[in-house]
């Protein structure tokens, strides 16, 4: 399979008209005055907030607000997803297209919404999302000066997309950010807005962490980084999220939803429609139903076989992604592209061990933070 991706890769050629603003000097110029008004107004406000005399308030009290920051944080990354349609189906046009201004404005009234919990409540946690949300309106200036340097990414290899700094920087800040308001979320005493609410930020993490990792995907560009052994790697990522979310919330297994929620965000960025010179895979896209009823498989599997050992609950969860993935995918490829079962085999015992692994550490480092955060 690699050697029919690099013949198709030696006959097409990258998508290279990009607007980029400036030139290496005036986009550096411009990522720093960014940075210095950003980090500034950042500073100044977290100043002048923590002089004011006001006592901190019990955090059950700043619940309602952690829903409208993770509200529109999610709403960003909704819009981070369309734009990854947009840059396939219309191109790359220019810089203010629909989908960035949807994606900056949603992060933009989140920093504002951190200011007024850090005013209202004083608690710490609202200054530690508004810096993560900063880094997120950061990695734009970032993002251009990257691209007058190095040129557009080509979409075609997943590591110059994936693995880009201001798309990494971008990336963790939106994690970050709404992994912070899970010790707020645990205080609110409605069962299932509780659970929504946290099963939705996993959700999200864990379509954020799928962007990290695919350059370790077998067949989601031209040629992956481990071949098919790197199927192991997203096995291990998306169940030990999974476990995590599941000791976190105290017994209320959730893969199944907080899987459910995050197929649906993951597809806002699928779609036929393709603009002329646009190309993301060497290969058409395996059908859409795969990769649902592969990660409903994985998370069925954690959810209802709690006789099995843990370790073999996550073995057998990665195990069914990876058999289901690539043992059905390959039948829509061409024949130039189709791997053999052995490829097949060796992805699906990488699963398994990834799972194993996932599993047993999610639950180390979830029984870990459930103590931190409850005190058993």
């Amino acid at each position: 399979m690699k050697l029919a991706h690099a013949e198709v890769a030696a006959e097409t050629k990258p998508t290279t008209d990009f607007p980029v603003y400036g030139n290496a000097f005036s986009a550096l110029f411009a990522m720093i005055v960014s940075a210095i008004v950003l980090l500034g107004i950042y500073k100044f406000f977290v100043y002048l907030l923590k002089r004011a005399k006001k006592r901190a308030v019990p955090v059950e009290q700043q619940v309602g607000l952690a829903k409208v920051t993770t509200g529109l944080i999610v709403g960003g990354v909704m819009a981070a997803g369309l734009d990854v349609w947009w840059h396939r189906a219309v191109g790359r046009d220019t810089l203010f297209v629909p989908p960035h201004l949807l994606m900056y404005f949603f992060i933009g009234m989140a920093v504002l919404t951190c200011f007024y919990g850090l005013y209202k409540y004083r608690s710490i946690a609202w200054q530690r999302i508004a810096f993560f949300l900063i880094l997120i309106l950061l990695s734009a200036p970032f993002d251009n000066y990257w691209h007058v340097l190095f040129g557009v990414e080509d979409l075609t290899r997943p590591i110059s997309l994936s693995w880009a700094p201001p798309h990494m920087m971008l990336d963790l800040g939106a994690m970050c950010a709404l992994l912070s308001h899970i010790p707020i979320l645990l205080h609110d005493h409605k069962r299932t807005t509780r659970t929504f609410f946290i099963d939705v930020i996993f959700a999200t993490t864990l379509g954020m962490l799928s962007f990290l990792v695919m350059p370790l995907h077998p067949t989601e560009g031209w040629g992956a980084v481990l071949d098919f052994y790197g199927a192991g790697v997203l096995a291990f990522v998306y169940i030990f999220a999974l476990t995590v979310a599941q000791k976190l919330l105290r017994g209320e297994f959730d893969s199944v939803r907080i899987t459910a929620y995050f197929i649906v965000l993951t597809l806002i960025g699928f779609g036929k429609e393709t603009a002329p010179g646009v190309r993301l895979l060497p290969h058409d896209r395996p059908p859409v139903w795969i990769f649902v009823f592969s990660f409903i498989g994985l998370s069925v599997i954690l959810d209802t076989l709690m006789k099995l050992p843990l370790w073999l609950r996550g073995g057998f969860a990665g195990a069914a992604w990876a058999i289901i993935t690539f043992g059905l995918e390959r039948y829509f490829f061409a024949p130039e592209f189709v791997f053999g079962w052995n490829s097949v085999v060796i992805a699906t015992l990488s699963s398994f061990v990834g799972g194993t692994l996932g599993v047993g550490l999610g639950s180390v480092m979830g029984k870990q933070v459930q103590k931190k955060l409850f005190g058993f």
